[in-house]
């Protein structure tokens, strides 16, 4: 039995590694002092996972359970894979280098699902029949959706995968007996969750198909009564160029926002090759961190002055063109995101300590919020994406939902600036992208007049923490900002006019499921991320004095 035992050698590492970054329900920031224990359990994991993925049946008797076990292995792989970094150093110089981290994990994802797919007809001397889990399909799913989707044969592989996974098996754990741990990700809870999953994603890939009638009979099973509307979700690809006259009071965007020496650096330490995001071990599933600069140089936030203040200086002028209360701000906090053409972000308001901070019993919000966009968005001579737009709304706290809003579409050193106490968000890409490798990389900052840092003694990342020293660190991605970047010339920093370009107007956000405009109102606690685990108890119904028939938030669906 030897290839038993190396599967439950395989399966002691992985658990291990499950366990540590799921401890108490929640996975742990993994860019902390402890990541070099995640790094080595991640690494002898990926090897021991890949070799046992590979094993082939040596009983030639009976083979179903080490089939099984095989199967197992190669669904641990690319769990591993998806929703884990993998940090080895024999790996950095070889096809992991060539193709960028992420890229490489989702085609070793995609290389290991076809394995395993083309075993799915596969049958033992028994009779018997290896069962695929509703987990299985929910990750093949996204493996497809990760690493391709260029025609309809792609999508309907997608929504194929996706139907299994919601109509898939309960738990499938081998004979306990022929192995020397359970294996964690088979449980009935986790399955369960992969159904929710697939089922939410499932419900948005037919509201950007416009196949709404197939997504409302879902909606409604699923408990939803109102949705983000289908021009959102399906947002338009034609829009009206700039330049047009700054008359919206929520949202206003320019074009060429920052001179070409300022922009160039943004990019050359923000692409997705950057050490910024490897040494953040940056994901989708990363937990928020952002960092605070000070706007003022007679306050010790940051000394000496760093081209990245300078960047930010320049943005802030530019803001305070847009918004004149940004005058105000003594602080500024920024945080960069970095995904794939399908990743949204999920409606929310920017605030204080993600809403723990409170003032007054309610959150704080930054006096204006921004986007800077560092690679193009959409292409509308080519028809091709890469990533959605940005939602701004006019939606505040105590408003009914937003009956207005303006999508703001990414394009290279585009910058948005938005009122900061309104609800926004990042719209998923629909259709194929350009290439799947392709990211949407922005530049994001929130102008305070007060926000309070937040160190670490460990240097995890988290909530307004410090700009890192230059000197005593173990980090080495700020580096190249420890420069002052050459003033822009007069004309460039004192210039009045800007290349104002146009939001795309919206006349409804959210609508019914069935079609009805939506009259029902909402409360910020409720979709702020990460402060209310259970928004619209009876509780908090009765502190804000709400209408106790007034449908919870958790019935509107964004799918995103």
């Amino acid at each position: 039995m030897v290839a038993e035992l190396d599967y439950s050698n395989t399966f002691v590492a992985f658990n291990r590694l499950y366990n540590l970054l799921n401890a108490n329900g929640k996975r742990k920031h993994t860019a902390s002092k402890k990541y070099p224990e995640i790094n080595k359990l991640t690494s002898t994991a990926f090897h021991q996972l890949s070799f046992a993925s590979n094993l082939q049946p040596i009983t030639s008797t009976c083979s179903c359970t080490e089939m099984q076990l095989r199967y197992q292995a190669r669904l641990a792989l690319i769990s591993l894979l998806l929703d884990y970094t993998v940090v080895d150093e024999e790996l950095e110089t070889g096809k992991k280098a060539e193709f960028g981290r992420e890229d490489w994990q989702i085609m070793e994802c995609r290389r290991v699902m076809l394995d395993e797919n083309k075993d799915l007809d596969g049958t033992c001397v028994c009779g018997s029949k290896t069962q695929r889990s509703s987990i299985w399909w929910w990750n093949s799913a996204r493996v497809v959706r990760g690493s391709w989707c260029a025609n309809d044969a792609d999508f309907k592989l997608y929504e194929s995968y996706l139907i299994k996974a919601i109509n898939g098996e309960t738990s499938n754990n081998p004979d306990k007996s022929s192995t020397q741990a359970p294996f964690v990700l088979e449980s009935d809870e986790n399955q369960e969750t992969a159904i929710c999953h697939a089922t939410t994603a499932l419900s948005l890939f037919l509201c950007q198909q416009m196949r709404n009638d197939e997504a409302s009979d879902i909606l409604v099973k699923s408990g939803f009564e109102y949705r983000v509307s289908p021009n959102v979700l399906r947002y338009p690809t034609k829009v009206e160029p700039g330049p047009w006259r700054n008359d919206i009071p929520f949202v206003s965007a320019v074009d060429n926002a920052l001179p070409d020496e300022l922009f160039n650096h943004m990019i050359s330490n923000f692409n997705d090759k950057s050490l910024f995001w490897t040494q953040h071990n940056y994901s989708q599933s990363t937990p928020y961190f952002s960092y605070v600069h000070s706007l003022n140089t007679n306050l010790t936030v940051n000394k000496p002055e760093s081209a990245l203040d300078r960047i930010i200086a320049y943005l802030h002028s530019i803001a305070v063109k847009l918004f004149p209360q940004a005058a105000d701000a003594k602080y500024a906090e920024w945080w960069a995101h970095n995904r794939p053409h399908h990743h949204g972000h999920q409606l929310h308001f920017d605030s204080d300590n993600e809403g723990k901070t409170r003032q007054g019993g309610k959150p704080r919000h930054p006096i204006v919020s921004s986007v800077l966009y560092l690679e193009d968005g959409f292409d509308v001579g080519s028809g091709t994406s890469v990533g959605g737009p940005t939602l701004v709304t006019n939606q505040r706290l105590g408003d009914p939902l937003a009956d207005r809003g303006w999508l703001v579409y990414p394009k290279k050193n585009r910058y948005a600036v938005f009122d900061g106490s309104v609800l926004h968000g990042v719209i998923p890409g629909w259709g194929a992208p350009s290439h799947f490798s392709k990211r949407r990389i922005t530049f994001m900052v929130a102008f305070w007049k007060e926000v309070s840092l937040r160190p670490s003694i460990d240097e995890t990342p988290g909530s307004c923490r410090p700009f890192p020293s230059f000197t005593k660190t173990s980090y080495t991605w700020h580096l190249p900002h420890n420069q002052s970047l050459k003033p822009p010339p007069e004309s460039e920093s004192n210039k009045t006019s800007l290349n104002y370009i146009k939001p795309f107007p919206l006349e409804n956000v959210w609508t019914s499921v069935k079609q009805k405009e939506s009259t029902m109102e909402i409360f910020e606690d409720d979709l702020i991320d990460d402060y209310c685990e259970f928004p619209y108890s009876d509780e908090s119904r009765k502190r804000y004095g709400l209408d106790i028939d007034i449908p919870p938030y958790e019935s509107c669906f964004q799918g995103f």
